[in-house]
This record gives structure tokens, C-alpha cells and sequence, in this order.
């Protein structure tokens, strides 16, 4: 019996024949870093003085890293989401917290989630201390440009900001790195529904469930706009 993940990439390859030339998952375009980082990100901060950079993804490989990611989930993490959940006091020590984390693990996901969310209810930037919160999902994306975590809230930040092309060309390289990513296939058919491109949004919405996404908005807009179909047959493996 093929397996739901194998299943879900032998749809998501068939699938993504199906979409036009300029398509937003296509990759004959592959974004790259450089004009994001060229002018307005400076070189990124030093890791661990003794261990150099830390990748999230690693986090439990061994004894030292578990205390390690322990340690700066107590001490920085936690202070730093407490106050952005509260939406008070969104000052310079929100942003020295996640600085210290995001220097020393830089693809850190929940520390760049928190990140994102302070810049997007308004926390206050000290750019004379700390660099712009792009520029940590930037030299995230640079430190561990196989993570397709950093790309898909690389996207969502840009897209959050009002900058959709930005946005679409994270999204797209997210799909370099994982194709059958079942979150960016459905935040691009997002976009591909709101700027009318009906057949790229269903293809994307197929890829997206076929991959086990959960919400079902982006199925109930097609619908709505009387744009949903099912999914091609895929055959299946031949009985022996």
C-alpha cells in the first residue's frame, strides 16, 4: 500500500505539470537572497562563542544542545512570546531576547515566529542594536536554505508587510526545497485565487490536500466563486 507522504508527492509532481508557463510554483525563476540582502541587511551576528551556529532542527542531537535549546527556550523565549501575547510592553527587550536566540540558532522557528508577530503588532525597532526583522529570516534562509519552515514564514512576513512579489518568490523557493509542502502550496493558492488565477488555485489546493492540509478555506473560495473541481485520478500501484 503506497504511503500518504509518497502518495502525497506523486500528486504534487503530476499536479504542477498541469500549471501554465509563469506559473507561481514554477521554477524556471529560482529566487535568490541577493536582493534582499544586498543593501539593507549588514553581516549576520555571531553564533555560540564555542559552538558557532546551532540549527533548530538539530536541537536534540545531543545532551549539550538539549541544555543549550533548553536554556534559551527558559530564559529568552518565554519572556520574549509572553509579552508579545500580552501586546504590552513591546520595547527593547522583546527584540534583545530573540536577538540573543536568533544569532546563536538562526533558523530558531518558534523564535522567528514570535518575531514576526512582535513586528506585526507594532513592537518597536531599535535599528542602532538590532537589524530589521528581515534581516533575520534572511540570514535564516542563508544559514539553512534547506528549510522549507524559513521560507514558508519568509512568505508569510513579506506577504503580511504588502509585498507580494517578495512573498511569492519565498513561497516558490519553499517548493524547491519541499515540493509536496502541503503550507505553501495552500498559501500560494491563496494568492493565485485573490489575483484571479482560478486553475493555479485549484492545482495548488489539490497539491495542499493531497498533502493532508487541514483548513478547508481555500477549497470553500473555489467553490464559492463556482471555480472547485475534484482532483484528477491518480492511478495507483499495480496489484501483483
Amino acid at each position: 500500500m503506497i504511503g500518504l507522504r509518497h502518495w502525497a508527492i506523486v500528486v504534487t509532481v503530476l499536479l504542477l505539470g498541469m500549471l501554465q508557463p509563469g506559473s507561481s510554483s514554477g521554477a524556471e525563476e529560482r529566487p535568490t537572497l541577493q536582493d534582499d540582502a544586498v543593501v539593507t541587511c549588514p553581516p549576520p551576528p555571531p553564533g555560540h562563542i564555542i559552538r558557532g551556529k546551532l540549527d533548530y532542527r538539530q536541537g536534540d542531537r545531543d545532551s549539550v544542545s538539549r541544555r543549550d535549546f533548553l536554556s534559551m527556550e527558559n530564559r529568552h523565549l518565554r519572556p520574549a512570546k509572553a509579552r508579545v501575547s500580552s501586546g504590552k510592553n513591546l520595547d527593547w527587550d522583546v527584540m534583545n531576547n530573540l536577538h540573543f536566540i536568533l544569532s546563536k540558532v538562526p533558523n530558531h522557528e518558534p523564535a522567528l515566529r514570535v518575531l514576526i508577530d512582535w513586528d506585526l503588532i507594532g513592537g518597536r525597532h531599535h535599528r542602532q542594536e538590532f537589524a530589521a526583522p528581515a534581516c533575520y529570516l534572511v540570514w535564516a534562509a542563508q544559514f539553512a536554505p534547506d528549510d522549507v519552515v524559513v521560507w514558508n514564514f519568509g512568505g508569510y512576513y513579506f506577504q503580511r508587510k504588502g509585498d507580494p512579489r517578495r512573498a511569492m518568490k519565498w513561497w516558490q523557493q519553499g517548493l524547491v526545497v519541499d515540493p509536496a509542502n502541503p503550507d505553501v502550496h495552500y498559501a500560494l493558492g491563496l494568492m493565485a485565487f485573490e489575483s484571479g488565477n482560478y486553475q493555479q488555485a485549484r492545482t495548488h489546493a489539490w497539491a495542499a490536500y493531497a498533502g493532508g492540509y487541514p483548513l478547508p478555506a481555500l477549497r470553500d473560495k473555489l467553490k464559492s466563486a463556482g471555480q472547485w473541481q475534484d482532483p484528477p485520478a491518480v492511478a495507483g500501484p499495480r496489484e501483483q
